[in-house]
């Protein structure tokens, strides 16, 4: 159960900061604005996929950070479609830019045989964007391709529908001076899986959750400019799930419904108040389910160098205990993202990974006879109430907290949030047809507090994969342009996941 105070507010204020910013932004010099017509033309892209392989799941960089859109279970074929009218990320003038994007997965071994892994409608005003639907999260932080991801803010599941309000671009809120600029965004809305969840959780034993309503915010302060040759960034994700229904809690057969009206926002907003119906009298808890990552990155660009790097570090946190210093900042992320100058090998991204202390193995809540506080086993991305944070059985965070598809166990609960992991990601562009993408990761996992497993299990991931850029002239025929064609090899070996391989083939064609 979540015991959260008002430290969060620390990172309301960088919200409401930027949220003013979106329609008050200064020229900045580093940034481009966009032209009345950078929205006008239309996009649109057709890929199909097809996976051949064995074990029991698809390899895990098959299904990991794809929006919800990649394989688990199974192989066969794919078909994504997409059409979009894409927006600049700022505008020099006040007046709204529309734009939008819909995306879509069909196959028989995706999670849901039709799966839309973006539609949304958005308008551009300045720096700001309002935007209506299901739309991907960015990556302020962590490369979007050979990154692991966002412990709150991922790419691994499908996004939740929401009404979102943000500033992508950097707001430079004292002029160009001043080299101090702040991004963010505030985002409400619901979570859509409530019926997949009322037909894949095990009634025996599971819980599920329908009706529950999201909210989001983040925000981010950056000292430093584009032509800096230091620039430091820190910043704050906090999500949270609230209201809605639970059913079969503890094997009840009555369902429990939870408020999620205009005072439980708040309460979502400023991460602090509710009582949900288990707190019991005098143990009042934060509404609903909230996680959160103090997140700091330190960008190096030396002046006349050929290369640039960044490290940051994300730091875990559901409970106030792991957010402050009470029980040691033990837990969380720390990478390294290099840029090279060359074409065979420009990007290397280093990432390690720890979970496993999470304010350390004591729990125990004030009681009139000891009045003392432990706020140990803040038992990741499980909740006391909500089944887990969890879209369509897809974890919304990082993606080395395995997704609870995997166990096939019928709930929605993370049965390995206590681990140890190493990742790295390369990536290049031999030639200008010809670019790839290296992931390998190796973990060692705990299960959990509550269920720790007998042995210590082991997972070893690997993705190589390959894009080509077909020629205009191909084996003196004309193809034109647009085509693309794409290769990968991906395996696990390990206790956690079990052998998995397979070979994937795609081709694609987008303008």
């Amino acid at each position: 159960m979540n015991r959260i105070s008002p430290f969060r507010l620390l990172a309301l204020l960088l919200c409401l900061t930027v949220v003013h910013g979106g329609l008050c932004a200064s020229p900045c010099a580093e940034e481009p604005y966009g032209r009345a017509d950078d929205s006008a033309a239309l996009h649109y892209f057709g890929e199909t996929l097809v996976t051949v392989g064995g074990g029991s799941h698809a390899p895990f960089w098959l299904g990991a950070n794809r929006d919800g859109r990649g394989a688990v279970d199974g192989h066969g074929p794919q078909l994504h479609v997409g059409l979009s009218r894409p927006t600049a990320a700022a505008y020099a003038d006040f007046r709204p830019h529309w734009g939008g994007t819909v995306e879509v997965a069909v196959g028989s071994s995706l999670v849901s045989r039709f799966t839309p892994s973006a539609a949304f409608a958005e308008t551009v005003i300045g720096r700001s964007h309002l935007s209506l639907g299901l739309r991907p999260h960015a990556t302020p932080i962590n490369h979007p391709a050979l990154s692991t991801g966002s412990f709150v803010l991922g790419r691994n599941a499908v996004p939740p529908a929401t009404l979102a309000w943000s500033i992508p671009t950097w707001w430079p809120a004292f002029g160009r001076r001043v080299p101090v600029a702040f991004s963010g965004t505030l985002a409400y809305g619901l979570l859509l899986d409530g019926n997949w969840q009322r037909r894949t959780v095990d009634r025996a034993g599971g819980r599920y959750a329908t009706g529950v309503r999201y909210h989001e915010k983040a925000g981010y302060v950056r000292i430093g400019t584009d032509s800096s040759v230091v620039t430091l960034t820190a910043g704050a994700e906090m999500a949270t799930q609230f209201g809605g229904t639970i059913h079969h809690y503890l094997g009840a057969a009555q369902p429990m419904p939870l408020a999620g009206g205009l005072r439980e926002a708040f309460y979502a907003f400023v991460a602090k108040g509710g009582s949900d119906p288990t707190d019991g009298e005098g143990y009042a808890n934060a509404s609903g389910n909230t996680v959160g990552t103090w997140r700091f990155a330190l960008d190096v660009h030396p002046r006349r160098a050929p290369w640039s790097a960044r490290l940051y570090y994300d730091h875990f946190f559901e409970d106030e205990s792991a957010a402050f210093d009470e029980y040691g900042w033990l837990d969380g992320l720390l990478g390294l993202e290099v840029h090279l100058p060359w074409r065979a090998l420009s990007t290397v991204v280093v990432e390690a990974v720890r979970t496993d202390y999470q304010s350390g193995p004591v729990y125990h809540d004030h009681t009139p006879q000891l009045n003392e506080q432990v706020s140990g086993i803040d038992n990741y991305y499980n909740h006391g109430l909500y089944p887990g944070w969890q879209h369509f059985g897809m974890a919304m965070g990082n993606v080395l907290f395995a997704s609870p598809l995997y166990d096939h166990n019928g709930t929605l609960i993370f049965t390995a949030n206590r681990f140890r992991a190493l990742h790295l990601g390369l990536s290049g562009k031999p030639t200008t047809q010809l670019a790839y993408r290296l992931l390998f990761t190796t973990l060692r996992s705990w299960g959990t507090y509550a269920a720790p497993f007998t042995e210590v299990q082991r997972q070893h991931s690997l993705l190589a994969e390959v894009q080509w850029s077909l020629p205009q002239q191909l084996f003196g025929h004309s193809v034109g342009s647009g085509w693309q064609l794409t290769a990968a090899l991906a395996a696990d070996r390990g206790t956690r996941l079990g052998h998995n391989t397979a070979v994937q083939l795609g081709l694609r064609y987008s303008r």
